[in-house]
């Protein structure tokens, strides 16, 4: 079996800055448009578009996020930062990659083409056959809600640890800004989104130098009773359940658009993640708290992830947990205790500038933390990310071994 380190990293960030005050100005234009349609709104449904920069960062910890600009699509996104990735790890002598695995949410097209196709045709490298040589590429779009990155990982470090391939790229895009509604702060994520991308270009070594555990990646899903968790993130119309019909497009509804029970979700990840996903991901490793230095998590809501922080504390009073941002890279201390501290974590956060971009979200924060030092040679990095299903997941990797 081979052991796999991450050659290269990149990332593709939209220029537009969008403010919280921003995405108030587009609800309210959304409402304005609805009314001029001639449609009724109850004053109900009327204060449901209304919404300020406080509203949003008090209960998001969000103050911007990116926006693609019309006409970009996914595939651009998964394209720019395959290339930064694969030009990080090879330079300018680009070798055509054995595999392209994109991990997304919102692919260009919901059925036909693959998104993984038209991105690796738009990295334009030559073509398969090269003089006599006849050359192949492994690729494929995975998608599995937030917990996408952990299950594209797994597909291009399982080919490279089977021996199938030496290297190839995992590229992680999304555009979910295109894919929710506007019509209810409180049901649609809209607000809480941002577009960008981001990859990973991964490649064989001796298993002493590998930067994964075997196996490096851990993953699950509930539906919960009754499939009740299936309920709190969903497209409700549009898939083989529900065909998409005129009605479903009205757009007090839009059931062809993500739809999110913000409420339920939190009350049901922050337990989820400190009773089942890090104690299981730490046994499946083989690894215990102390093993970890860094934690990159799924950029969900900034007071999830205080909620988590503050829980994981009082799991493991032993050990100082640190929030760290792009503005205060030494972290900020969370949680009180009287216990000695033999070990500190980083709990690296970004959502305050990015949003929640989704699938490449875990990956920025590997990105940014790298930037900022708080990752280096020898740094112990915990991915975890939680989803829609709810699903969730964990990598475990060493930095630069």
């Amino acid at each position: 079996m081979q052991g796999i380190r991450i050659a290269g990293l990149g990332i593709a960030l939209p220029p537009t800055i969008v403010t919280n005050d921003d995405i108030a100005r587009m609800y309210l234009e959304e409402r304005q448009r609805v009314l001029n349609a001639g449609i009724v709104l109850t004053p109900e449904e009327q204060t449901a578009y209304e919404t300020n920069d406080e509203w949003i960062l008090t209960r998001t910890g969000i103050r911007e996020r990116r926006f693609a600009e019309p006409g970009e699509t996914t595939s651009d996104y998964a394209a720019r930062a395959a290339h930064e990735a694969w030009t990080d790890a090879y330079g300018d002598g680009l070798e055509y990659p054995e595999f392209f695995i994109l991990g997304t949410v919102s692919p260009d097209h919901t059925q036909t083409p693959p998104t993984s196709v038209v991105a690796l045709r738009k990295m334009h490298f030559p073509p398969y056959r090269h003089g006599t040589q006849l050359r192949g590429c492994v690729t494929m779009d995975v998608s599995f809600a937030c917990t996408t990155p952990m299950a594209a990982l797994s597909v291009g470090v399982a080919l490279i640890q089977s021996g199938a391939c030496k290297r190839g790229i995992v590229a992680l895009a999304d555009l979910m800004t295109r894919t929710t509604g506007r019509h209810h702060r409180a049901n649609s994520p809209f607000a809480i989104l941002g577009d960008a991308g981001a990859a990973y270009a991964l490649e064989a070594c001796t298993l002493g130098l590998s930067w994964f555990n075997s196996p490096p990646v851990f993953m699950g899903g509930d539906g919960g009773i009754d499939g009740v968790n299936e309920n709190r993130i969903k497209t409700l119309a549009g898939g083989s359940a529900v065909p998409l019909l005129a009605e479903h497009l009205d757009p007090r509804r839009d059931d062809h658009l993500m739809f999110m029970d913000g409420r339920s979700v939190y009350e049901d990840i922050v337990p989820l993640v400190n009773d089942r996903l890090v104690p299981d991901a730490l046994e499946f490793f083989g690894i215990t708290i102390e093993d970890i230095d860094v934690f990159t998590p799924h950029q969900a809501n900034k007071r999830m992830s205080e909620a988590v922080v503050k829980r994981l504390a009082k799991q493991y009073p032993h050990v100082e947990f640190r929030m760290a941002t792009l503005d205060c890279p030494e972290g900020v201390p969370i949680g009180k205790s009287t216990v000695p501290k033999t070990h500190t974590i980083i709990w690296y956060d970004n959502i305050d500038h990015f949003g929640n971009p989704t699938s490449p979200a875990t990956a920025l924060c590997v990105y940014e933390a790298r930037q900022l030092g708080i990752i280096k040679p020898g740094t112990r990095v915990f991915q975890i990310a939680f989803g829609g299903g709810y699903s969730w997941g964990s990598t475990y990797f060493i930095w630069g071994i």
